[in-house]
């Protein structure tokens, strides 16, 4: 039941008529435009929310990150100087000598090699570093020395050495807050392992963090919490005490938070290696702006839909309508023109709709129409001129064929051989001139033609012409239309050698050039005007003999291969050329 019910549809849609077809056509792009706007601006809200999310967290991610780096790179540098053998060298003899030249030597090599490493590393990241050693600091500030009589440092010191070595990042000790990494530096030669002392490295928290999150243009106005702990270890100055102690409640990963008449947008993450947590505020305004503008472009691209809908429907109506308007074009010309059809740029053959068939099949009737009138009948015309114009005083053929051969018998009987040579020759040529046969005819049987001409005419001029035929006998089997070399010779004799006194030389040299046939006639003693042929078809110049000839072979060609293909005159050197092309088209 669905499948018919289809095709009553489907039948129903074919059977409309263009007027309602283009009408469907608009309407289905102005249906397209409309949902198109609905689910755009619907995308628009549902997306809003994940969008800010993605956003922010992928630039906090690096936040988290760099903090994460600048923190390894600490810890790194702190294993290099537990292992430099130049602080443990010193480290010993501090410890064994005290208050003596070497004691101080120690000292000072010990502040050069930590105040190396001080400005080696991004020591812009660092508030100092301590080496301690039987409770001596050597600091690269001494302005942040911590005193074994001051707070913190029997924490410190205990954490050293309790970790034995290892990493141990302090979050708070006594009344300063911070992040500091102490570890013990043991004796690594003949692998002691006896405590030396102890490192004490302070980060400089609101540096770290100001680099940390720079977000450029994208959220000028950031501000950030350091916690450990649940302990504040830096805030931003934008945010207060009593701002931070509601921030660190925050329950979801993110929210957007009210703040002295302003909202912004607080994630909250941790970076777990340190146990740490974070939260960032960035201001919700700009934001605001942001998907302002971003609603705003998807009203531009709606509005920019439905023009180009619009434009997209007045195009396919116009596209369908001037298919219909060249037919008629080419009907008309078809009609008026002498059947010949309208040039187009355009390929219906490569169409398989209504309008490429019409087109097709119009375009076929026309090539075949005009084909046979051109071939079947132009064509037979002026074959048929060409036989009358070879023999215009033409007698009965049969009383001139006994005649001839009558002429013949007598000549051979007294011994006559040129003249009965001529009058053999003469019969040949009148026999194949006057054929009616309508077969194909092959370049070997037209150079049999001029051969019997070229015959008797040796012997008229004997020694006055020198001929000569250069030609491959695998190129013999060429279909060539009948009668187009023999002319060219009877010109070239007619306007060369019975012109001059001297010796005449006629050459035909036929050769195959890229699938097509060249033929050339070339005579000394005349030379050909310029655009001959052409002043010939213009009457520019009037035809005297065989100038109507050498028209009918240059149609003949055209009409049979194509009008790429014909007949041309040149001159070269002291010869006149005429040359023939055509494509080489074996008879089977």
């Amino acid at each position: 039941m669905n499948k018919k019910w289809f095709k009553k549809i489907h039948q129903y849609i074919c059977n409309l008529s263009l007027k309602y077809k283009i009408i469907a056509i608009t309407s289905s792009a102005i249906i397209i435009v409309g949902m198109t706007s609905i689910f755009a601006m619907n995308g628009v809200m549902k997306n809003n929310k994940t969008l800010l999310y993605h956003s922010i967290a992928s630039s906090l991610m690096y936040s988290a990150d760099k903090i994460e780096t600048i923190l390894e790179s600490v810890e790194n540098m702190s294993t290099m100087i537990i292992a430099d053998s130049n602080i443990q060298n010193n480290l010993i003899i501090k410890n064994d000598k005290k208050k003596s030249l070497d004691y101080n030597i120690a000292s000072r090599n010990l502040y050069n090699s930590l105040l190396s490493y001080y400005f080696n590393f991004n020591n812009k990241y660092l508030d100092y570093m301590c080496i301690y050693s039987n409770d001596i600091p050597v600091c690269t500030n001494s302005a942040y020395q911590i005193l074994p009589n001051s707070d913190g440092y029997a924490e410190i010191k205990a954490a050293a050495e309790e970790s034995e070595g290892a990493i141990r990042w302090m979050s708070s000790y006594g009344d300063k807050k911070g992040l500091l990494l102490v570890r013990s530096i043991r004796k690594i030669k003949n692998l002691d392992l006896s405590t030396l002392g102890f490192v004490a490295i302070k980060v400089d928290i609101p540096q770290m963090i100001h680099d940390s999150t720079n977000f450029g243009d994208q959220f000028p106005h950031s501000s950030f919490i350091l916690l450990s702990d649940q302990n504040v270890l830096y805030r931003s100055p934008s945010i207060s005490e009593e701002q931070a102690k509601t921030l660190i409640n925050l329950k979801a990963n993110y929210d957007v938070i009210p703040f002295n008449s302003h909202y912004y947008f607080a994630v909250k993450d941790s970076i777990p290696k340190y146990n740490l947590d974070y939260i960032c505020l960035v201001s919700y305004d700009s934001i605001q702006q942001y998907i302002t503008r971003t609603s705003f472009i998807y009203v531009i691209i709606i509005i920019a839909s439905i023009l180009l809908c619009i434009s997209l429907s007045s195009s396919l109506v116009q596209n369908i309508t001037k298919h219909f308007d060249v037919l008629v074009k080419k009907m008309n010309v078809f009609q008026n023109n002498n059947m010949e059809i309208l040039s187009i740029p355009y390929n219906y053959s490569k169409r398989h709709d209504e309008l490429g068939i019409i087109h097709t099949r119009f375009d076929n009737m026309a090539n075949e129409i005009k084909t046979l009138v051109q071939k079947n009948y132009i064509n037979e015309i002026l074959r048929k001129d060409a036989q009358l114009k070879a023999l215009e005083s033409q007698i009965d053929p049969h009383f001139l064929y006994n005649t001839l051969e009558s002429v013949n018998w007598r000549a051979r009987a007294i011994g006559a051989t040129k003249i009965s040579l001529m009058v053999e020759s003469l019969g040949n040529l009148l026999r194949s001139t006057l054929s009616q046969a309508v077969e194909d005819f092959s370049l070997k049987k037209e150079l049999e033609l001029v051969q019997y001409y070229m015959t008797i005419q040796q012997i008229r001029y004997e020694d006055r012409l020198n001929y000569e035929l250069k030609v491959d006998d695998n190129i013999l089997d060429a279909s060539i239309p009948k009668l187009s070399i023999q002319p060219l010779v009877e010109n070239a004799i007619k306007y060369a050698l019975e012109e001059i006194t001297e010796e005449c030389y006629i050459s035909i040299a036929i050769a195959l050039n890229d699938k097509n046939l060249e033929i050339r006639v070339k005579n000394n003693g005349s030379q050909f005007e310029e655009n001959l042929l052409n002043k010939l078809k213009a009457k520019e110049i009037f035809p005297n003999g065989l100038g109507i000839g050498l028209i009918n072979i240059d149609n003949r060609i055209k009409l049979t291969f194509g009008n790429d293909y014909g007949l041309t005159f040149y001159n070269e050197d002291d010869f006149a050329i005429a040359m023939i092309t055509i494509p080489y088209i074996p008879i089977k």
